[in-house]
């Protein structure tokens, strides 16, 4: 009963959080992104719509729990913003990011981006349904990332 009464709560909670949060969820690099992003929508971390990234936990012991952010750069410790960047550079390496050409102008609009947007156009998890224009953009998106390879 009192977990039913958490869960709402949590939930209610939610609904009411600023539109620049960003839910943190940690995952060891060889645990299972769905479990995690699973475990935490079950427990009412997020709704859909929700920014909600999930980046290795390289330490030896258990990954902290999930936390709302505002300013990861400022709200983490040297360690767990650490942790952020190693997870860009392990999931996107040198080698990929060398071979793909982006369209002209994208630099100055990622350039205007904050540093937590720019995580969450790289390790984002998907939060609602995806619409089927949704679909065929991210279709579009590998085909044109697949071109140089």
């Amino acid at each position: 009963m009192i977990r039913s009464i958490e869960t709402r709560l949590r939930k209610l909670e939610a609904t009411r959080r600023a539109a620049d949060n960003m839910l943190l969820l940690w995952v060891k690099p060889d645990g299972n992104i769905d479990d995690v992003v699973s475990a935490a929508k079950s427990d009412g971390l997020f709704v859909p719509g929700d920014h909600v990234i999930c980046v290795d936990w390289l330490g030896d012991d258990e990954p902290p729990a999930p936390k709302w952010s505002q300013n990861l750069r400022k709200e983490l410790s040297k360690i767990e913003y650490g942790y952020c960047i190693e997870t860009l550079e392990r999931r996107f390496p040198a080698s990929i990011r060398a071979k793909h050409r982006y369209p002209a102008g994208i630099q100055y609009v990622l350039t205007g981006m904050s540093d937590d947007r720019l995580f969450h156009l790289a390790l984002g998890v998907q939060t609602r349904p995806i619409s089927a224009s949704q679909e065929q953009r991210d279709a579009a998106v590998a085909t044109f990332m697949r071109a140089d390879t």
